[in-house]
């Protein structure tokens, strides 16, 4: 297994749930147990888009038990003999080394997974210009540790507003900070204003003025009902992420 890898720490940490649920693209070398033609392959390949039954491998650390993963796309780049390439956009969970196996069973020749590389997770790509090598971060870190240079290290992260640009926002006042990162939900005269992909019952930041993050969120509105209301809950929070103590203890 090789390719990208998305490394938290500090704060960020208590989002990994979240990012664990990233659709993830990799791609495959798996190797046919006999000869079979290109025809036959491509067909099989194509009857494994949609959603599928996977029961995970033994060697998984979850229950053992079929469940039902969605296969976006996924595409035959070489075929070499036994071998083929491949590259497959998966939902979060998916075990590639199980497709292959489940792949190799409807061929009727049976297959194993050689070689596996991730390419993206979610909205992030290999290619990235913040992407580094092992190598590269150990040196910056070194660079950071001995010279006080941060500007190597830095590269490489992201701050963690980056990092979840992809959910809905929901800005709140100042003055409501203190309460929802002390146990309390987003009332509607806490919100300051929402961004136009807000739906009801979906994961949401919880942005200051100064779009920082301090809590992640789920939305019991959608963006129209919240433009109506002048009380009630917008949001029921998950986590908080940033506590303080010096905002405001009111709305």
């Amino acid at each position: 297994m090789s390719g990208l890898l998305i490394i938290l720490f500090g704060k960020t940490r208590k989002v990994s749930d979240l990012i664990s649920k990233f659709d993830k693209e990799y791609i495959c070398e798996m190797q046919l147990h006999d000869f079979v033609s290109e025809s036959k392959i491509i067909e099989v390949f194509n009857k494994f888009i949609g959603d599928i039954y996977q029961k995970p491998p033994l060697r998984a650390a979850v229950k053992k038990s079929p469940r039902i993963r969605r296969i976006y796309s996924i595409e035959v780049l070489d075929i070499v003999k036994r071998n083929i390439l491949f590259k497959a956009k998966v939902q979060a969970g998916t075990y590639i080394r199980k497709l292959c196996f489940d792949i190799g069973e409807i061929l009727g020749c049976g297959a194993h997974m050689t070689e596996l590389r991730r390419t993206k997770i979610g909205p992030f790509s290999e290619d990235d210009e913040r992407v580094a090598t092992l190598h590269e971060l150990v040196g910056a870190y070194k660079e950071w540790k001995n010279n006080k240079n941060e500007k190597y290290l830095r590269a490489f992260t992201l701050p963690i507003e980056e990092l979840l640009d992809f959910l809905p926002k929901i800005y709140i006042k100042d003055t409501a900070i203190f309460s929802i990162t002390h146990g309390s939900y987003v009332a509607a005269p806490g919100v300051i204003a929402a961004t136009n992909d807000l739906k009801m019952n979906s994961y949401v930041t919880i942005n200051t003025e100064r779009n920082e993050i301090i809590a992640i969120g789920i939305s019991t509105v959608d963006l129209s009902k919240l433009q109506k209301m002048d009380k009630g809950m917008v949001a029921k929070i998950d986590k908080v992420i940033s506590f303080t103590q010096t905002a405001g203890s009111g709305i």
